[in-house]
């Protein structure tokens, strides 16, 4: 028996960004007509997986605070009536590359906004009461205006509620000064409201699990991103190039939290490399992030970068499939370093999956760095040096490139399985309503 489930997170449920990437993975064969989804940003899904959605956006809400609720903030609809709907204005993209930069003060100043409540209505009220969901799947974000929207909903609904933190949101004990340091403590204090209620939290990672259960008292269980490739592909362990000049090296994911800077350093570690040994490796980056006029260009005059552009989910694989070493960053700088502690990115599961070597550079002591130290699958850099040093290997030993890929492939078969995490998954989200 499925119940009904109501996903409430900032990004719609869709396949094209990684929080429904990795929710979609796991609720695979949920029934569509008891999958509903609530979410804070104007974007509208690719592939309708729920019944129902309704959409609040910050334009909206704005609307509505101004016009003292004359207009509406949310708008629901279904993939039938979804047609005459319109996604966001260039106008708001420049909006959203702002608010990606994660600045202390605008994020401060957002959340003020809708704490006002103009979001509150009749038309989010009756939209809950139709849906009647039994269980509340939440994925909070680094806003306490989800934690606002939140509270309001376990109001109006009767349902066991379940945290999922694929981010970490409170910085804890990171030494947080100014703005930033009063919006992470109003943060943990809505944070801690919400696990009071929640039956439990998922994380992404054994280090946020013992982090949270420490916070919070509550139980915590590890999902990850679960990945469906052939399990009998032999050619997931087959490097693409002929020889070690057609050596294809690929960044497929988003470039916030200034992994761009880690990869243009990646690119001048190849144009030295090339300078030295007359050849021509160069990385290319798939990215659908929104940037900066000042970032794009620095990115287009990177040495040996190819800014590639994105892919569209069932490209992703093709392109990783014809790569020969795939790439994984995360920043040096300390604000972003904060932000991805605890964090484990979506394509690290594929990478795995796809049986290809990994060239992962960033800070050590992060949980992305640490679990790929884990899988023998990466060569794992921490300082410009050591892609120097590595990565003549790297480009020259295809017999150590496809050692990397199996290993990667095999902790991914033990760790990853897609049938066991949706099973286990989804088996407590059923469980949930059998509980007094």
């Amino acid at each position: 028996m499925y119940p009904r489930l109501l996903v409430i997170s900032h990004n719609v449920l869709d396949y094209r960004n990684n929080v429904g990437k990795t929710l979609l993975s796991l609720l695979e064969s949920w029934p569509k007509e008891k999958l509903f989804s609530l979410y804070f940003r104007n974007e509208l899904p690719q592939d309708f997986k729920c019944s129902s959605y309704y959409q609040i956006n910050d334009k909206n809400v704005l609307k509505a605070l101004v016009s003292l609720k004359a207009k509406k903030s949310g708008v629901r609809f279904s993939e039938a009536d979804a047609f005459g709907l319109r996604a966001c204005s260039a106008s708001e993209e420049k909006l959203y590359i702002l608010g990606n930069k994660r600045k202390p003060f605008i994020s401060f100043c957002r959340d003020m906004m809708w704490h006002l409540g103009s979001w509150k209505d009749n038309s989010l009220r009756a939209w809950l009461r139709e849906i009647a969901p039994e269980v509340v799947l939440f994925v909070p974000n680094d806003y306490e205006l989800a934690f606002d929207v939140v509270r309001y909903v376990m109001k109006i609904v009767s349902s066991k509620m379940v945290l999922f933190y694929m981010d970490d949101t409170f910085y804890y004990g990171q030494n947080n000064v100014g703005i930033d340091w009063l919006r992470r403590k109003r943060l943990l204090k809505a944070g801690t409201k919400c696990a009071d209620q929640s039956e439990m939290i998922f994380t992404v990672c054994d280090s946020m699990s013992q982090e949270y259960n420490a916070l919070f008292a509550k139980q915590c269980v590890v999902f990850g991103n679960c990945v469906d490739y052939p399990q009998n592909d032999q050619a997931n362990f087959i490097d693409s190039g002929a020889s070690h000049t057609d050596v294809k090296i690929s960044y497929i994911g988003n470039l916030h939290s200034n992994r761009w800077k880690s990869l243009i350093e990646i690119g001048a570690a190849l144009n030295k490399y090339n300078a030295l040994h007359r050849t021509v490796y160069s990385l290319d980056i798939y990215t659908a992030s929104l940037l900066g006029g000042a970032t794009l260009e620095i990115l287009n005059n990177a040495a040996a970068v190819n800014l590639c552009g994105k892919l569209e989910p069932d490209e992703v694989r093709k392109v990783q499939m014809c790569s020969d070493i795939l790439v994984h960053v995360e920043s040096f700088d300390p604000d972003a370093k904060k932000s991805t502690r605890l964090s484990v990115s979506t394509k690290i599961y594929e990478y795995l999956f796809a049986g290809k070597p990994i060239l992962a550079y960033g800070p050590a002591g992060i949980a992305s760095m640490k679990l790929l130290e884990e899988t023998n699958a990466a060569c794992c850099c921490y300082a410009i040096s050591d892609i120097e040093n590595h990565i003549d290997k790297l480009l020259f030993d295809r017999s150590y490139r496809r050692g990397l890929g199996e290993n990667g492939r095999h902790y991914a078969q033990d760790h990853f399985d897609a049938d066991k995490c949706r099973n286990r998954f989804q088996g407590i989200i059923r469980s949930l309503i059998e509980r007094k």
